[in-house]
């Protein structure tokens, strides 16, 4: 079988040496040949296995796995954010409807000791049904920031379905309504079985209106605190603190003076810290912490 090859010039050739023009010429006689169909059967050429990529002696490495997404935390929750939305919905109303017995409510406030009886006072039909308002929304409030900051220690999507948000709320605003009522009804109790009401009802007047007065100055920052970010959350939650215990220590300045005022020892102002005030809260921190 013949095979047809270009004729190259003589001069051509002559300069090409012989086992290149061999070898050219085995290129060209490759490239003419037609593929045979054995040629078309061949299987495609294997695929490299690591051992002879990288050596005998190579592994195949494990990858770490992927860290656990944080669960997400209370205030991505639709409930809770409705409640909240709601709560500060209600706040703005109070205030645009109240504005007049808010003012009086921060003029009674005084760090003067001949000005700061007016605390203990609660007169006026418009001014009792503000603080009862404002004590109403309070207990809706307090036991979402109770929720907002053990959130914050332990994820409560990990303990609870979302669905029992709703009942949590209801079992927080039940235990603070019960705490207050315990505190009122314990100071009614004293006074009338005492015969001591000259002491008991500015007493509660003053724990009312110091009640009052902390829903009205605390709920702008626990509104931003009960749906802001973890780390915004945190400052949140130390400016609340800070202004909350201002407001204890300016009621338990008020209850010190009001005691003394009324020529009452220091240990029955002592004693009542303890009963009315310290006992139930300590109470129902300890049944929350075997929970």
């Amino acid at each position: 079988m013949t095979t047809l090859l270009p004729d190259l010039p003589a001069d051509t050739a002559a300069a090409i040496p012989g086992d290149s023009l061999s070898r050219l010429e085995a290129a060209l006689r490759r490239s003419l040949t037609p593929v045979t169909a054995q040629e078309e059967e061949t299987p495609a050429e294997r695929s490299a296995t690591a051992a002879e990529l990288f050596g005998e002696r190579s592994t195949l490495a494990s990858l770490p796995p992927a860290p656990a997404l944080p669960a997400p935390g209370i205030a991505s929750n639709a409930p809770f954010q409705g409640i909240v939305l709601g709560l500060a919905f209600l706040y703005l109303a109070l205030l645009g409807r109240r504005l007049r017995e808010v003012r009086s409510l921060m003029r009674r406030l005084s760090f003067d000791r001949s000005r700061s009886r007016r605390m203990s006072d609660l007169q006026g039909n418009a001014y009792i049904r503000f603080v009862r308002t404002a004590l109403g929304f309070g207990l809706l409030l307090a036991p979402l920031l109770l929720l907002r900051l053990i959130d914050l220690r332990m994820p409560i999507g990990t303990l609870l379905p979302a669905e029992w948000l709703p009942l949590l709320v209801a079992a927080g605003v039940g235990g603070t309504a019960l705490l207050l009522l315990f505190q009122v009804g314990s100071l009614r109790l004293w006074g009338n079985i005492a015969l001591a009401r000259y002491i008991t009802d500015p007493l509660t007047a003053l724990k009312l209106n110091y009640a009052a007065l902390a829903f009205v100055l605390l709920t702008p920052c626990a509104l931003l605190f009960l749906l802001a970010p973890p780390e915004t959350a945190g400052i949140l939650a130390w400016l609340l603190a800070a202004v909350g215990g201002g407001l204890l220590l300016l009621y338990l300045r008020e209850s010190f003076i009001l005691f003394m005022s009324k020529n009452i020892s220091i240990l029955h102002w002592i004693l009542y810290l303890c009963a009315v005030e310290i006992f139930p809260v300590s109470y129902l921190w300890l049944r929350l912490t075997k929970i």
